[in-house]
């Protein structure tokens, strides 16, 4: 399927988001409704340069089980790219260049992951968070 095949499909579900899968139904890309995929040029200008982007990342992924025993849920790949670098990838296109990322389950993975990919974005890592002071996702 070409980006034009797929923005076609997009316009027939109105579902804002199409999945490129192989014959073994595995996830190669997504092309959302702007035309944005990775690897796609951005069809949006909207500058958010400034604004910083918190990203929880510290669970345990236990409903991905058995794929997050060997790696946290963030960098568990959607084609050759970690859903965790598809996000950050896709704000970077707006602009966007600071992130704090809170950690915890196999953060030392996660940490490892970007400082090798020498990112022109800012990575702040947030860990140690009491278990009495975590809320919602981040718990």
């Amino acid at each position: 399927m070409t980006i034009v095949d797929a923005m076609e499909q997009i316009d027939r579900n109105s579902r804002g988001i199409v999945f490129i899968v192989d014959e073994n139904r595995q996830i190669e890309d997504i092309v959302f409704l702007d035309g944005c995929g990775h690897g796609y040029p951005a069809l949006r200008t909207d500058s958010q340069s400034g604004v910083p982007v918190v990203i929880m990342a510290g669970g345990k992924g236990t409903r991905l089980y058995p794929y997050t025993k060997i790696l946290p849920k963030p960098l568990i790949p959607i084609g050759d790219t970690p859903i965790m670098e598809r996000i950050i990838d896709r704000f970077t296109q707006f602009g966007v260049d600071t992130f704090h990322i809170t950690v915890n389950y196999k953060k030392g993975m996660i940490k490892s992951y970007f400082s090798e990919l020498a990112p022109a974005y800012r990575i702040i890592y947030v860990e140690g968070i009491s278990r009495s002071a975590r809320v919602g996702a981040s718990g």
